[in-house]
């Protein structure tokens, strides 16, 4: 693994790419409804709910009921858990605020009221602080509890959340009077507010350059925040990807960072990279990615002829290059010609004569946009 280059401007460049800028919007998924159902006891109750799967479906005239009437002011039911939710939350999201629909009804609407709405793990009540005192309807009717910005009181975590174990429960009292009455739940449904995870970095756009050997990835980043570390990663099937460096540094700051990492073995195929953010709580994040395809050139298709000369030197490359870098040096390393030419068909040529070069042996290397082999070839003058 080759330590990337890395250079620290305290400027922006104007001819800067264009910024990834991740908008942090919030999303709402749901409403959801369960898919396991319990009864929970609470002490002092005996009264449970009959068949509480029937809170699968909504209107489809099947609904859990309490188990017996209910005829003693201040008496309540057991808790109707439902949980198993299936969420398709991401699991580095935060969560904003959650919101519960109980469709219910009962035979005595005057005496009836919710004893307690908690969230449930494994279980247990979590948070149970959303009972009202308002009675319930005598049909069907939807109410709602919490809402896209209430967290119920306590942390709440995208894990937890999506966890089968994860659910809500329900327990209805009797609030006052004589007599008896019985309830029923048609369904229950689940909705959560969140928002994606943020970058704590901005980055211009990665880019990748092959030169029949390595391909150079270079990207830069204009401010940083509770940073761990970035990476810049490899793959020959753009699925299983392997670490060519690691950027170190928890920082923060305002200025334009450039970076520059060598794939030093790539395939003469296509060649797939990216680049990770870490956040410092270990979050990951792909920020860019790229593939480039990279084609050997072989020492035989490019050539310097002859090799002793005294009018016109050809060089032959691929034809699909456009230009032609060259150099020629003589023994002392000083250069004796240095330009770019455009081949036609593969070909082009210089003018030895027109050099006035001495005689004796001299040194050319010739580099495209598409390779750099720096091959070196020795002719004579005459």
């Amino acid at each position: 693994m080759k330590n990337p280059t890395h250079i620290k401007q305290n400027t922006v460049l104007a001819s800067v790419l264009a910024l990834f800028t991740f908008t942090i919007t919030a999303q709402t998924f749901g409403p959801y409804g369960g898919n396991s159902f319990a009864n929970v006891a609470l002490s002092d109750s005996s009264v449970k709910w009959n068949n509480s799967s029937y809170v699968t479906n909504l209107n489809d005239r099947l609904q859990a009921t309490s188990s017996a009437a209910i005829s003693t002011a201040g008496a309540y039911s057991s808790y109707l858990v439902v949980n198993n939710f299936n969420l398709a939350l991401d699991p580095q999201s935060t969560i904003l605020g959650i919101s519960i629909e109980e469709n219910r009804m009962t035979n005595s609407t005057p005496t009836t009221k919710d004893h307690c709405i908690a969230l449930f793990k494994n279980r247990l009540p979590i948070r149970s602080d959303k009972a009202n005192n308002a009675s319930w309807a005598s049909t069907n009717t939807f109410t709602t509890f919490g809402s896209s910005s209430d967290i119920w009181g306590t942390t709440l975590t995208a894990v937890k959340l999506i966890s089968s174990d994860f659910g809500v429960g329900f327990s209805v009292e009797k609030s006052r009077g004589a007599g008896s009455f019985t309830t029923s739940i048609d369904h229950m449904r689940i909705t959560i507010q969140s928002r994606p995870l943020s970058l704590t970095v901005k980055f211009g756009r990665m880019n990748a350059s092959f030169n029949n050997t390595v391909v150079e990835l270079n990207w830069n980043t204009y401010s940083k925040l509770n940073n761990d570390h970035i990476t810049a990663e490899k793959s020959v099937d753009d699925l299983h990807f392997d670490t060519l460096a690691t950027v170190h540094g928890k920082e923060t700051f305002n200025s334009m960072s450039c970076y520059k990492v060598e794939d030093s073995n790539p395939i003469y195929d296509n060649n797939y990279h990216r680049v990770v953010q870490v956040h410092f709580e270990g979050i990951h994040k792909i920020v860019d990615r790229n593939a480039i395809h990279c084609k050997r050139v072989l020492a035989a298709e490019v050539s310097l002829f002859p090799n002793t000369c005294n009018a016109q030197l050809n060089i032959k490359v691929p034809e699909n290059e456009s230009s032609i870098n060259v150099e020629i040096r003589d023994v002392s390393g000083n250069i004796a010609y240095q330009g770019t030419l455009t081949p036609r068909n593969g070909y082009s040529s210089i003018d030895i004569a027109a050099l006035a070069l001495e005689t004796g042996m001299h040194f050319a290397s010739v580099s495209t946009d598409n390779f750099s082999l720096n091959k070196v070839l020795s002719f004579y003058t005459e």
